[in-house]
């Protein structure tokens, strides 16, 4: 256990949160719930943790960071799940803020990517780019 909690101290934690059209209604007080209480628990592990959300509109994948100075944000859900477009986005957006870190991504999602790369690709690429682990 000692190993894990240093490997969560010492690298930034990424949450990526599904914001599409599937989770509207009660999924999403649930979801917002379980987000939350997520953020709140790795950020006293980890106070670099981020949380974005990804949705689709207009066949392009939204990443929207919902986390800023010390508040928490939400999106409306739309769309079609882009789970391997928002894995792939997250990875660029680390990458072009210098992230020296390795970051550990936490993808929170209710189904399949039914919009854009496929998810086993998105993982392939954050390895690849050795800057996530996903």
């Amino acid at each position: 256990m000692y190993k894990k909690a240093t490997y969560e101290m010492d690298n930034d934690i990424i949450l990526l949160i599904d914001a599409s059209s599937s989770m509207i209604g009660p999924k999403r007080r649930v979801s917002q719930r379980i987000f939350y209480a997520m953020f709140e628990a790795l950020t006293e592990l980890n106070k670099n943790t981020r949380i974005f959300a990804y949705n689709e509109a207009h066949n392009t994948c939204y990443l929207t960071e919902l986390s800023r100075k010390d508040r928490l944000y939400t999106v409306v859900p739309r769309g079609k799940t882009a789970s391997g477009e928002a894995i792939i986005a997250t990875a660029i957006v680390l990458k072009k803020r210098k992230r020296l870190k390795k970051s550990l991504l936490i993808h929170l999602t209710d189904g399949a990517s039914n919009w854009g790369s496929d998810v086993k690709y998105a993982i392939e690429y954050c390895r690849k780019q050795n800057n996530i682990s996903a």
